[in-house]
């Protein structure tokens, strides 16, 4: 009967594990409380029978009655959404409204059935509209070119709802082939700019009468509605976090060649695995003239950082760049660091595994956790820190900015940028100009981007002018301090990354990684 399987579809909404499994005494209830409500004489039960119209007072009065825990209902395809406030009404019950749409009211099988199980999670006034359709072809022919590999098999989804889905919503939907692969990823494709910009989900496939069929999953709230690829393969998508720097390299160069005018690749960490990016890539970014940004999404010990390479401003590139930053930084180097600075400015201490010249246009950017009153409207700096010598040396101006971060208490992050870096190793932020007797606050004059290092200038180790300068200096004096108050210092142990010894550091989840692309928003670069 067309009951049986309205139920057995129905346990897809309710069993996060599997698709296959009897009623459980959730449904149960749902099921009697629908019984009670349509068992009036000459009542069309929209439970059993698709109507033409949202049976919105049948609804209402299902999702009130003191065991329901949700309502399923069958309508044919003139019904095209589902009001607003009918989906507040789900969300304060915490129920489930199951809505089964149908060609014909006499067929077998529904065309796809939505799980609802709350409103929009910003708080829109807008109604649902309910149409899907499977394998558009121009989104299907589309979705091919960009996965652009024959053997992948995939089937699209295409929604007629305009922007964010409802909260926690799941759709059941049948695919060809669907049986074959259990589990299948789920990614969000932008037809308009030919990507695969995020995995957004995941689909189970259930076997029981409706074999075939997947439901999707997984969706979190504010995800938008519109093209999906359904698919057992692991595809390259835009928010990708790639652990092996030889994958992100190829990937890089493939968006290159796009009509993109940045890259945007996201690295975790796996202990052990070099991150290099290597001169061949580098100067690739030089020839196409993009930017290429990099982003380290923040876990446990680490914060946040991005590098950035302007590939308008790039001489050619000789050798490979580490990207692995340490920090927080050991106790006794921020100790000695602070030593030498006699004023109140606050320190953040970076620990560059690179060392030596960077390429011409390089900027670098991270979570200034150290800084909670840093002055927006003025400069901070970034010195060089010689260990050996025990001095440092002012090697340019940083910028300050702020990006949406949920889970701040007020709502934002505060980030640093160090532009135009021209060398890496010990590097200390201040939000002020530093004072002491061994600071030098005199910043060198930037090298020619067209003119490559001598061999001389590689040296890792070359405490004599670590900014590449050609004795055209510029000193700062205390009319050109930046605002802002002292700060806490970044003193706890540091995660060793780049030399594969002491603490390991687990890859990104992808709720870590999620939040994380949340909080990072790439910034038109300052120009000076």
């Amino acid at each position: 009967m067309k009951m049986k399987h309205a139920v057995s579809l129905l346990s897809a909404f309710f069993i996060a594990s599997a698709l296959a499994a009897p009623v459980n005494a959730a449904e149960a209830d749902l099921w009697t409380a629908d019984a009670v409500i349509s068992d009036r004489a000459g009542d069309v039960n929209p439970a059993i029978t698709p109507v033409a119209e949202l049976p919105e007072e049948y609804i209402r009065e299902a999702m009130s009655g003191p065991y329901a825990t949700g309502v399923y209902v069958e309508v044919l395809q003139s019904v095209e959404s589902v009001p607003a406030d009918i989906l507040d009404l789900v969300s304060e019950n915490g129920g489930i409204l199951s809505v089964a749409v149908y060609e014909n009211a006499a067929d077998k099988y529904p065309l796809y059935i939505w799980g609802i199980r709350g409103g929009y999670s910003s708080g829109k006034e807008a109604d649902f509209k309910l149409k899907v359709s499977v394998d558009v072809p121009e989104i299907k022919q589309g979705a091919a070119g960009v996965i652009g590999d024959g053997s992948v098999a995939f089937a699209t989804v295409s929604m007629a709802h305009a922007g964010e889905l409802p909260e926690n919503a799941e759709l059941s939907i049948p695919i060809p082939d669907a049986e074959k692969y259990g589990v299948q990823n789920v990614y969000f494709y932008d037809h308009d700019r030919g990507r695969i910009t995020d995995r957004i989900g995941f689909a189970l496939t259930t076997d029981t009468d409706y074999a075939g069929w997947c439901t999707i999953r997984g969706l979190s709230a504010g995800v938008d509605a519109g093209d999906y690829i359904l698919t057992p393969a692991d595809l390259d998508y835009d928010t990708k976090i790639y652990s092996d720097i030889s994958e992100a390299e190829e990937r890089i160069k493939r968006d290159l060649r796009s009509d993109e005018q940045a890259v945007n690749i996201r690295m975790g960490y796996y202990h052990g695995n070099e991150y290099k990016l290597s001169a061949e890539t580098l100067n690739a970014v030089r020839e196409s003239g993009k930017d290429l940004h990099i982003t380290f999404p923040g876990v446990e010990a680490s914060a946040t950082y991005m590098w950035t390479f302007h590939g308008s401003e790039m001489g050619e590139v000789t050798a490979p760049v580490d990207l692995i930053v340490r920090f927080p930084v050991s106790g006794d180097v921020v100790e000695a660091v602070n030593g030498k600075i006699t004023n109140d400015a606050g320190t953040l201490m970076l620990d560059f595994q690179h060392s030596g010249p960077l390429p011409s246009g390089t900027d670098f950017s991270t979570l200034a956790f150290a800084f909670d009153n840093a002055d927006l409207s003025q400069n901070g700096y970034y010195y060089y820190y010689d260990e050996g010598a025990g001095t440092l040396q002012c090697s340019g101006k940083t910028q300050w900015y702020t990006e949406m971060d949920p889970s701040a208490p007020n709502g934002e992050s505060l980030f640093v940028r160090l532009e135009d870096m021209t060398h890496c190793s010990y590097y200390v932020v201040t939000d002020k100009l530093a004072e002491g007797p061994d600071v030098d606050n005199t910043i060198p004059e930037r090298p020619d981007p067209e003119k490559p290092a001598e061999p001389g200038q590689e040296d890792p180790q070359d405490p004599a002018d670590p900014s590449g300068g050609d004795g055209n200096d510029t000193e700062l004096t205390g009319g050109d301090q930046a605002g802002g108050n002292s700060a806490v210092n970044a003193g706890t142990p540091s995660p060793k990354t780049g030399d594969g010894s002491e603490m390991p550091l687990i890859l990104y989840s992808i709720a870590l990684s999620g939040a994380a692309a949340g909080i990072l928003v790439l910034k038109k670069r300052c120009v000076r």
